[in-house]
């Protein structure tokens, strides 16, 4: 989606530039054969004015909006690390072992447990058992309780 914006940002200013030199083109011409008085002459400059005042205008929000992106995406960078930090702060005080704490993190990121035992190269039903372990040593009783026991530390307030 971003990038289709993008690129329509782009071919917008494109066009804009392509009509700007048109008419600018057209405005030197009649400034040279000595047209300047007609009406034709000043409503051509003045879309020549409008039309560059609107691509200033349009570059001054892109950076504008570029710039509020990287802020943006510097700020969730920043809480993306606090959370997995304080994520993995809790699977060690569970005294999970390093493959329940593997097993953990990949539930934690919504993968089947058909996918961990593929990604671990191990049976599915040890999957499952490191799972179970992982639930007996946070307390809780499936994954949705896991996960959600992180979600509530996440969104309650104060």
């Amino acid at each position: 989606m971003e990038a289709i914006n993008k690129t329509e940002r782009h071919a917008s200013m494109v066009v804009s530039l392509i009509v700007i030199i048109f008419f600018a083109y057209d405005i030197a011409i009649d400034f040279a054969e000595g047209e300047t008085n007609s009406p034709h002459f000043y409503i051509e400059l003045s879309l020549v004015v409008l039309m560059a005042a609107l691509v200033v205008y349009q570059l001054e929000k892109n950076l504008s909006t570029q710039i509020k992106l990287q802020s943006a995406t510097k700020k969730l960078n920043s809480i993306q690390g606090e959370v997995a930090t304080a994520i993995d702060q809790q699977l060690s005080d569970w005294v999970l072992s390093p493959a329940e704490k593997e097993v953990a993190w990949l539930m934690i990121k919504g993968f089947s447990f058909q996918e961990i035992a593929g990604f671990r190269s191990v049976a599915e039903k040890t999957i499952h058992q490191q799972a179970a372990n992982v639930y007996q040593k946070a307390g809780v009783g499936s994954r949705h309780e896991l996960i959600s026991g992180f979600l509530e530390d996440f969104v309650s307030p104060g």
